[in-house]
């Protein structure tokens, strides 16, 4: 079975009905720049009221850093210390994949049964849907790994996210941006009305080739590329309220 399977969004909070994302249509490219980079979109006006959408990554993101050892997945598929893991796994043969895909759900089921949700996440999300604020996923964890992580989360189930999109979904991973135009096409959100947060460097890049506004929740593990920075950057999520309510 190939590891990438269709789009599995789950009901509204708010009772919309649930949409299969078929495929994301990505922006034309001006000269010179990959298919899926837009620079031109991160120029687009902002809202001066409020974002309508909010993505977040999952892991060190909404959930505590440091759950899934990546270095340990690393050496048992025998993947380069500076490789992408799952670019690695796009170059092995059908066998080698299988086998490299249980590994990495093997580990992932670990991390997932001593998932946390970060300091203050609970409270933001909550925060934001009494606004009216809708949220979302994009994690390059496989649904199974997310949903048990969310297990543990004493608030927060699937149920309060409009859209998760993870690597099971028929969409590449970040750092392309086509899960965040899925996400917004799903959810009827402009662009220039759409917020990615995460920790590290792929949901930035995901977001800026999105032309969405981005921020980095600031870690140990990564520092942001110097050309092409997030828009904010933040110690805490408790800090992200401001900046989605109040506008850029």
């Amino acid at each position: 079975m190939s590891r990438i399977s269709k789009a599995c969004l789950p009901r509204s909070c708010n009772n919309r009905p649930s949409r299969m994302i078929r495929h994301a249509t990505l922006p034309t490219a001006p000269a010179g720049h990959s298919p899926w980079e837009a620079p031109n979109l991160h120029l687009l006006k902002r809202d001066p009221i409020m974002y309508q959408l909010v993505l977040f990554d999952f892991d060190g993101t909404l959930t505590t850093p440091g759950a899934i050892d990546f270095a340990a997945i690393r050496h048992d598929i025998q993947c380069h210390p500076e490789m992408d893991i799952l670019a690695f796994i796009d170059t092995l043969d059908a066998p080698s994949r299988v086998v490299a895909d249980a590994t990495i759900d093997r580990y992932e089921q670990v991390a997932a049964a001593r998932a946390r949700p970060n300091d203050h996440a609970e409270d933001v999300l909550q925060q934001l849907a009494g606004h009216g604020v809708v949220a979302g996923i994009i994690t390059r964890n496989n649904r199974r790994g997310l949903e048990r992580s969310l297990e543990n989360f004493p608030v927060l189930s699937v149920d309060h996210f409009d859209v998760i999109i993870t690597r099971d979904d028929a969409l590449p991973p970040k750092p392309h941006p086509a899960a965040v135009f899925a996400a917004a096409e799903h959810t009827g959100t402009d662009l220039q009305n759409v917020m990615m947060v995460g920790d590290y460097l792929f949901d930035i890049a995901c977001g800026r080739a999105a032309g969405v506004t981005t921020v980095w929740l600031q870690s140990d593990h990564c520092t942001p590329d110097a050309d092409a920075p997030p828009d904010h950057t933040v110690l805490s999520l408790a800090e992200l309220p401001p900046l989605v309510l109040g506008g850029p």
